[in-house]
């Protein structure tokens, strides 16, 4: 590490006088707190919210799937859901993009989080256009989630196109499970923010009501050590800094996980429930994020570039029982984001308003009902559809000359007003402008279904399917086959195949339409999966799963439309071993993944482009799809709770075998065949300082919390320390660009370097 932050000794001052002024008693040495591990039987028994349409619990979901309790939260010093996942998920990680991380998941990762679907208690909350899933993944405040249901690999037969690489369900609190009131205090040192929360929660025999409230501020790491590379552009290579480039617009790496122009985070959570068929709920946040590249040069100086908006999502479930084997479930809601992206530069000032490259929101209304019914012990299914009407405004509360949304070229930016500001920016570019009198709008219908018949007291078979019509793009079909096999009491096999689908952002469907007038092309994976599940004992469970999948990859190309740019192969396997007592939860996790062919259809990206000379072809280009991934990930998480109400957590993480030491030989020995002197000789300096700092190099990072729950009769109070990065060696995020046929030096090939921080939570429950 080149430097680290460290809490300010102020916050951990108040902190422990806060605990100690609430301390009016002294508790045994054998209370270890009111917190007690989920056991086995129940984990597997919970009713799973993805990946089954019947709701089978999740030791008969035919799915991979990982469960993330409460519990596991409060004792994990995580930043966001991606460093919940990065703990306890099976082969998963993420990476930095310009535009925000990127989730990868069984040798899935690209430049946009499209290939998997959030949710937040079952319902879909994913961009159609833009980044994929970008407001819930990174919100600091995780104390409204009672869990986090993850499958790992497809699932889109029960959750539509996109979740081809894997499925994220925040299930939130509910009266029923934080019952009373809770507030607390979150600090962190190394990423300088704050965050406060609090919720009420109340019963009655007839209704229950749930809210929630959070604030939180970041002003991010203050001294980021980014190592980038951006030759092609004619800036250079190494840490960012105002001596970084070579055409003096260089500027100092922005600060890893600010808040853009310091607008907090923001949530707002109600969840109410009349009798006992009877939901409603909502919910609203703010987002922000300063982004990972170099500030704008703008007419007054140099500023950072970000994004910023407000999402809200609002839905009315009912369920309505028909005889004692049928009943219905309906729901109805709204789901919004609106959206504002910071770019722009040169000659403007930075408030200049022609210096937002994007500027909407995006609203949906979606129907849903679904039939369940069962026959006997032995047969149950659920029959079913649903229905979208996507609508595309200005952002919320803004007047319709400020619409501005980025498509594919040549429509370029899409302006509905001609008396807009961006109108005359973009409108007399030379590029095709979208200018329309009517509303953006698409719609989208599903029909879907399930299955599961058990044949015997140990065989039982499910059939699931989908299909699903987006206005813009052809019909496209989710079918799933599996089967369980009961082969003693604590063993069983899961065998499933299945097709999962993903259709192209809305921005990209749309600008096909408009330029070939075609409907666009989705991307297939079909998939096979094992998995082995064994009772070891009570308290020990072994779970083994293999996995191939073969996936038609799209992509933008010439002339204009989504089509197949390769076929990828992929092999994996994972084992998870996990222990659970009442005073001990550990687990143990091990993955591997292995391209087994890439079968490229697209010549287009074969050839570099040497600024310092000609044209330099590569034979190899994508021989390794694996870019950023580690090929193998070993985690290892353990939660003890101790005398003197103490609970101690550790986890740590071992990755190896990096995919994208393969794209880093194919520069360098395209550099050697056909470039330059000059450029050979740069090319070997950036080598040679990527492996200095460890890039793809075999990393470490450990990560410890001690929680403890203060001896008082007053209120319910815990105070938490972590310490993040605590022990590591080579442990840098990785930073991934877009490839571009024209450039030669690997954008692809950066990193951020992570720095030890501490922090503090305060809770109260009363």
């Amino acid at each position: 590490m080149r430097s680290g932050q460290r809490i300010h000794p102020v916050w951990l001052s108040s902190a422990l006088v806060i605990g100690m002024c609430l301390s009016n008693t002294q508790g045994s040495a054998d209370d270890i707190g009111p917190y007690v591990n989920m056991g086995l039987d129940e984990l597997l028994a919970l009713p799973l919210g993805v990946g089954t349409l019947t709701k089978d619990a999740v030791e008969r979901a035919p799915v991979s799937v990982t469960i993330i309790t409460a519990n596991d939260i409060a004792v994990t010093p995580a930043r966001s859901v991606l460093d919940l996942l990065e703990v306890y998920v099976p082969g998963v990680t993420f990476v930095h993009h310009f535009n925000g991380p990127r989730l990868g998941m069984r040798g899935i990762l690209g430049d946009q989080n499209h290939s998997f679907v959030m949710l937040v208690n079952g319902r879909n909350v994913s961009l159609k256009t833009g980044d994929g899933f970008s407001s819930e993944i990174l919100m600091r405040d995780l104390n409204d989630i009672e869990r986090i249901e993850i499958i790992r690999g497809p699932g889109s037969v029960t959750h539509g196109p996109g979740a081809i690489a894997g499925t994220i369900n925040i299930v939130t609190r509910t009266a029923a499970s934080s019952a009373g009131g809770r507030a607390g205090l979150s600090i962190n040192g190394g990423y300088r923010y704050e965050t406060l929360y609090g919720s009420y929660g109340y019963s009655t025999p007839d209704w229950d009501l749930y809210v929630y409230g959070s604030y939180s501020h970041s002003r991010g790491e203050q001294d980021t050590d980014f190592f980038y590379i951006d030759r092609a552009h004619g800036y250079g290579y190494g840490f960012m800094g105002w001596n970084w480039g070579e055409r003096g617009l260089g500027t100092p790496a922005p600060h890893l996980y600010e808040d853009f122009q310091d607008k907090p985070q923001i949530k707002l959570h109600l969840d109410a429930r009349i009798g006992d068929s009877l939901v409603v709920w909502a919910r609203y946040s703010t987002f922000s994020q300063t982004k990972l590249l170099q500030d704008g040069h703008y007419a007054d100086g140099f500023s950072p570039r970000g994004e910023f908006g407000e999402t809200f999502t609002a839905w009315l479930e009912h369920e309505t029982t028909l005889s004692p084997s049928l009943h219905i479930e309906t729901s109805v809601g709204f789901d919004g984001v609106s959206r504002r992206n910071v770019m722009g530069g040169g000659t403007r000032t930075y408030a200049d308003p022609l210096n937002v490259t994007e500027s909407y929101s995006e609203n949906e209304l979606r129907a849903r009902s679904l039939l369940h019914g069962q026959r006997g012990e032995r047969f149950t299914f659920t029959v079913g559809g649903e229905a979208a009407y996507e609508f595309w405004k200005p952002e919320w509360g803004r007047g319709d000359d400020s619409f501005l949304m980025r498509f594919r070229n040549p429509i370029g930016s899409a302006v509905t007003d001609p008396e807009s500001p961006h109108w005359q920016a973009y409108g007399e570019s030379g590029r095709y402008s979208l200018l329309r009198d009517d509303d953006l709008t698409a719609y989208s219908f599903a029909v879907l279904g399930e299955g599961s018949l058990r044949v015997t007291d140990a065989i039982t078979l499910m059939l699931s399917g989908r299909a699903d019509k987006h206005e813009l793009a052809d019909w496209t079909y989710s079918p799933r086959a599996a089967a369980q096999v009961d082969i003693t009491d604590r063993d069983s096999i899961k065998l499933i195949a299945q097709r999962s689908v993903r259709l192209p952002a809305f921005t990209d469907l749309y600008s096909e339409h408009e330029i070939s007038g075609g409907e666009a092309e989705s991307e297939v994976l079909d998939g096979f999966e094992m998995i082995y599940a064994r009772r070891v004992t009570d308290s020990i469970s072994l779970d083994l799963a293999s996995f191939y999948n073969s996936i038609d990859q799209v992509a933008w190309v010439e002339p204009g439309q989504n089509d197949v740019v390769g076929n990828l192969d992929l092999w994996g396997a994972e084992a998870t071993l996990s222990y659970s007592t009442k005073r001990l939860l550990a687990g143990l996790s091990y993955s591997y993944i292995k391209q087994l062919d890439w079968g490229s259809e697209d010549d287009l990206q074969s050839n570099l482009v040497n600024p310092d000379g000609g044209a330099m072809p590569t034979d190899n280009f994508a021989v390794n799809r694996l870019n950023n991934l580690p090929g193998q990930m070993l985690k290892v998480h353990a939660t003890l709770r101790l005398p003197w109400r103490l609970v101690w957590h550790t986890n740590a993480r071992l990755m190896w075998d990096y995919g994208q030491n393969d794209m880093l030989n194919m520069f360098t020995d395209a550099h050697e065949r056909y470039g330059t002197d000059a450029s050979r000789e740069e090319m070997q300096a950036i080598r040679n300082t990527l492996k200095h700092y460890g890039y793809g190099q075999t990393s470490f990072t450990l990560n410890t919390q001690i929680q403890w729950t203060l001896p008082t009769t007053m209120v319910d109070a815990r105070l938490s320390l972590y310490a993040m990065n605590l022990l590591q060696k080579d442990h840098i995020r990785y930073v991934i660009q877009y490839w571009e046929a024209s450039r030669q030096y690997p954008r692809q090939c950066g990193f951020v370097e992570e720095p030890l921080s501490v922090g503090m939570q305060f809770d109260v429950k009363f």
